[in-house]
């Protein structure tokens, strides 16, 4: 199979699985920690990445995989390439009744060299003190709730030998067959493990016994499969030990004695309780922060430490510092593993020092870890480390206080001067103006305080969209930040500005949702840095470049200081931003994650992917950012940061309609901020009027809005007073036949439009800018303006169609050749995963009842069932499907009586449509956090014969027979909300191969990211 830059698999767990059915702790089956290797190497191996290519790096277990008899897990492998040709590997699931994903763990994959280890193990194994069974070790882990059986429970004996311990395993003999269904069995991978653990003590401790589960694999690689037996090597000078933790390295053989693998470092934590598994969704058993017993140890050792570090757990707990008890176990506080891990992150952050990912595991208090700490960093601590008061009574910096607001939702209104660093230092020919990444750290904190979280909370922000400039007049601005939470757990977003009569301007939207884990892999910096060696530009050349077109940068606004070009393994552009917080700017403190400095910044550097000038040696004009997939913020931007920009797998490169991922990182490479498919729009003009204040590009807008508003007013039957001109036209009952009737008019005077453009633009203002762009001649005539006014679209320019722009602006690339460009070919080096499967049969309602039919052999050729015609003309025979009469049209939004006139076609696979979705767990959420709606449905569709009786309903026989096979497709794309495109085939015995090739196609050429192939006939 050919090798893939980025992959992602789905499929469902159930308790049946036999390695969770298998391996049961305190009654929960749970996937085992060694299940996550091979369930990794398996999706790697195929998208082209056999076993014996790839190191697995840093392997960390967050959180287990529970599955219960009633609950499958959608469990979801996705690979995202990192610098250099890696990966970054997460694995997550979903419940049924869950809202947001689970992180489980998450890895780097390294491409490596495939040589063979040279070491050998004598064999047969010799020279041991002592044995113990694996049936010693399955009886000693039944009492300790951990519970093996089936596949998981094999037969084996450790070797106690005085420099290693080697555990010799083998399957039992009805799984002998199972060795290919895995790269590296976990049963045998995990036997081995446990017979390590038991020779250093894991039975029969200082302490007393234990039962450790795993935590880290620091690194693991593999030359082949382990067989059907094995042997395990722990290397007793490997070993460290203590209560909470179990360090060693291990090696594997295989049964002639090769080595075939080796894990660098596995770590495994103590279970002390069940309660500390961290298991999914169980939060009942876990104790609540407790008040704080009087600080004896903190006056004893290291105060400022031991407030620095409380204050931080604190904030992760969401609760005042006063309420920590230092002596007090992270557990017993209520903090989870993957909590320990995030709050590692937040010390090294603080005091910059390189820490242990385990230290908070070894050191179990605050009490205790500020002890030790005081021991490893110098007497100067930041003053950012000693915080005084809670971290939760911050308020934001940019919300100011929480105000009235028109129906549902919370509304946050903010005040500035002008006086403000970031207002102060970006301006746009000349005016004041609020970075777009404001907006979004705005949202953010707003969308955080609506779920009930502390400021400093992590979200993800989705579908944002800025719409209008947030400027800054004589008299300040105020913005208003409105929030609106959603029976799916998350909430919707809306940011005004408002005028001095206290009208408002719609300036951005979008979605916002809590993250549920924001643990994420560092980049490798030193990598990158190689990577991007092309050139290196200071921050003076990038910030003269923004002078020529306008774009005036202040001092605490100019946050790059160098910028490093490359290439990424595909031959693409990249760039590595070297950002530092410029003195002048304002910190946001501790109720903020991310900078506007910081961030914007990261989008001035997309300078990068762009040639300094076009082929025919004039300088590019500006593309201004204009929509964003997603922003997902996990930690605090701090003062030395790096933002890492390349273009997204697979799409455009030479187009202003690029898609741009952009990570922000620390300087050791951990993810503060990710933000994914930006887009921008180019700016045809450059002077907009908008800011440069021309009261004749103010009148023709003017009078362009007003014109529009009348006229899609009267359509929508509305006064025109009632349609706001920065309002989705959706919101005002808009669909596809309103949309269709409302371009009339317009075609009129502009000539023919996209029937889509109405959906493309969604407002009023929009629509003004895009006939602007598209027709300025048209529009001045319809308007009545004069060719010596100033054109309109000098005015309009900054509000494109769909969505407008921020002002965090980038040059765009140069404008194409006039010679004709190739229409798009399909890589011929991607793969094409099958997600789900579904359809209805005769005989049979799904594929497991098809599966029986053909198994059986059963003739489904009958004689024409009661209720279908009965002719002595017609055919008396054939294959029927069931329940034809059953569609519920108002699930679907369908009066009854246009069910009865709709082909049964449209029905049924509205129905199997639906069913095919809920069985791959694709909800309305998913669809729009993963694919961005951006779904294609592809029909092949043949005889139609549905006609009413001409004689009994002459009206209906002729609504019926001018039906169109498209209406098929269409129906599922306009009630389920999707984007792609959307189309049936007719070609005869080949229509539904002919489906399939189509939506093979779009999904090479990037025209959906998902699409629904399927027969109707």
């Amino acid at each position: 199979m050919t090798e893939s830059t980025m992959f992602s698999e789905t499929f469902t767990v159930t308790a049946d699985n036999p390695l969770l059915h298998g391996h049961v702790v305190h009654g929960r089956s749970l996937l085992p920690g060694v299940g996550y290797v091979d369930l990794v190497l398996q999706v790697l191996a195929r998208h082209g990445h056999p076993v014996h290519d790839v190191e697995l790096r840093n392997l960390t277990i967050l959180a287990p995989l529970v599955v219960g008899s009633a609950t499958p897990a959608l469990t979801t492998v996705e690979g995202r390439p990192g610098p250099d040709g890696g990966w970054r590997v997460e694995v997550r699931s979903r419940h049924p009744e869950d809202t947001v994903d689970t992180l489980h763990a998450v890895a780097t994959v390294r491409r490596c060299a495939s040589a063979a280890f040279p070491e050998r193990l004598p064999l047969p194994v010799d020279g041991a003190a002592r044995h113990t069974t694996l049936d010693e070790i399955y009886s000693w882990c039944r009492e300790y709730d951990l519970v093996h059986s089936g596949l998981m429970k094999i037969s084996g004996v450790v070797h106690h030998r005085a420099g290693d311990w080697i555990a010799e395993v083998e399957l039992a003999p009805e799984h002998q067959g199972t060795d290919p269904a895995f790269l590296f069995h976990p049963a045998l991978f995990e036997a081995g493990l446990l017979g390590g653990g038991v020779a250093i003590g894991m039975l029969y401790g200082d302490d007393g016994p234990g039962l450790y589960l795993p935590l880290m694999f620091e690194r693991f690689r593999a030359t082949g499969p382990l067989g059907n037996r094995c042997y395990v090597r722990v290397l007793a000078d490997s070993v460290r030990r203590d209560e909470e933790l179990i360090r060693l390295r291990v090696e594997f053989y295989d049964s002639t004695g090769a080595k075939v693998a080796e894990v660098g470092r596995f770590v495994a934590k103590r279970v002390r309780a069940e309660a500390s598994l961290d298991v999914r969704g169980d939060t009942s058993t876990l104790p609540v922060p407790v008040p704080a017993a009087p600080l004896v140890a903190a006056s004893a050792g290291g105060g400022a430490l031991v407030e620095m570090v409380r204050g931080l757990v604190a904030a992760r707990l969401e609760v005042a510092a006063d309420r920590v008890d230092v002596e007090l176990g992270y557990y017993e506080l209520g903090l989870a593993s993957a909590d320990l891990l995030s709050l590692v992150a937040a010390l090294e952050e603080r005091l910059s020092v390189e820490l242990s990912p385990t230290v908070m595991f070894e050191h179990r208090t605050v009490a205790e870890l500020a002890v030790w700490l005081e021991s490893q960093v110098p007497a100067q601590i930041p003053a950012t480390a000693s915080p005084t008061a809670p971290l939760t009574a911050q308020p934001h910096p940019l919300l100011h206080r929480t105000v009235p607001g028109d129906g549902d939702g919370t509304t946050y209104e903010t005040r500035f001067t002008g006086d403000e660093p970031c207002l102060r230092d970006h301006r746009v020919h000349g005016a004041k103006v609020l970075p777009g990444v404001a907006h979004l750290e705005m949202a953010r904190a707003a969308a955080a305080k609506a779920l009930g979280k502390g400021d400093a909370a992590a979200v993800r922000l989705t579908d944002v969209a800025w719409l209008r400039p947030a400027l800054c007049g004589p008299d300040g601005l105020v913005l208003r930040v409105r929030v609106c939470t959603t029976a799916a757990g998350g909430c919707t977003y809306e940011i005004h500005s408002v005028d001095q009569r206290g009208d408002t301007t719609l300036c951005s939207q979008g979605r916002a949702a809590l993250a549920q884990d924001a643990s994420q892999l560092p980049l490798l910096l030193d990598d990158l840095r190689a990577a991007c060696a092309d050139a290196v530009h200071t921050g003076e050349h990038i910030y003269g470049l923004y002078d020529g077109t306008g774009m005036v940068y202040g001092p605490s606004q100019r946050s790059v200081a160098r910028l490093h070009v490359g290439t990424d393994p595909d031959g693409r552009p990249q760039a590595l931003a070297e950002l530092r917080l410029p003195p002048e700017a304002e910190p946001l403190g501790v109720a903020g994650l991310m900078h506007p400095s910081i961030l914007d910044g990261a989008l001035q550097a997309t300078v990068g992917l762009w040639p300094a000038e076009t082929a025919d040696g004039r300088s590019p004009g500006l593309a201004l950012p204009f929509a964003l997939e997603r922003a997902e913020a996990v930690a605090a931007t701090p003062t030395t940061a790096y933002a890492w920009i390349r273009h997204r797998p697979g799409g455009a490169v030479e187009s202003t309609a690029a898609r741009l991922d952009v990570t922000v990182v620390d300087e050791r490479g951990r993810v503060c901020v990710e933000l994914t498919g930006l887009s921008t729009r180019h700016l045809r003009d450059s002077v907009p009027a908008a800011v440069a204040g021309g009261d004749g590009a103010g009148l023709v807008e003017d009078r362009a809005v007003a014109h529009l508003r009348r006229v899609l007013a009267s359509a929508l039957k509305l006064s025109p007073e009632r349609l706001d001109p920065d309002t989705p036209l959706e919101r005002y009952g808009m669909d596809s036949v309103l949309a269709v009737a409302m371009l009339e008019p317009l075609e009129d005077v502009f000539g023919p439009l996209s029937r889509t453009l109405l959906f493309e633009v969604r407002t009023v203002r929009a629509l003004a800018a895009h006939l602007a762009a598209d027709h300025p001649q048209a529009l001045r005539t319809l308007i009545g303006v004069s060719a010596s006014q100033p054109p309109v679209r000098a005015r309009t320019a900054l509000v494109e169609p769909a969505r407008a722009d921020t002002f965090a602006t980038v040059p765009a690339p140069p404008s194409p050749s006039p010679s004709p460009s190739p229409s798009p070919s399909p890589s011929v080096g991607e793969d094409i995963a099958i997600v789900g499967i579904g359809g209805r049969y005769p005989h049979a309602d799904d594929l497991d009842a098809l599966w029986a039919v053909l198994r059986e052999g059963r003739d489904c050729v009958t004689e024409v069932p009661d209720g279908r015609w009965k002719s002595g003309g017609q055919a008396q025979w054939g294959a029927f499907l069931d329940g034809i009469d059953r569609f519920d049209p108002l699930h679907f939004g369908i009066s009854p009586r246009q069910a009865a006139a709709m082909d049964p076609q449209q029905r049924l696979f509205l129905e199997t449509v639906w069913h095919l979705l809920e069985q791959g767990g694709l909800t309305q959420e998913v669809i729009e956090r993963r694919y961005s709606r951006r779904v294609g449905v592809y029909v092949g569709a043949a005889y139609q014969m549905y006609r009413a009786d001409p004689v009994q309903d002459p009206a209906l026989s002729a609504l019926t027979s001018s039906a169109s096979y498209n209406l098929i497709a269409n129906r599922v794309s306009h009630f389920f909300g999707l984007e792609g495109p959307s189309l049936a085939v007719d070609s005869m015995c080949t229509s539904s191969a002919m489906a399939i090739h189509l939506a093979c196609a779009d999904l090479l050429r990037g025209e959906c990211d998902l699409a629904i192939a399927a027969a109707s006939t």
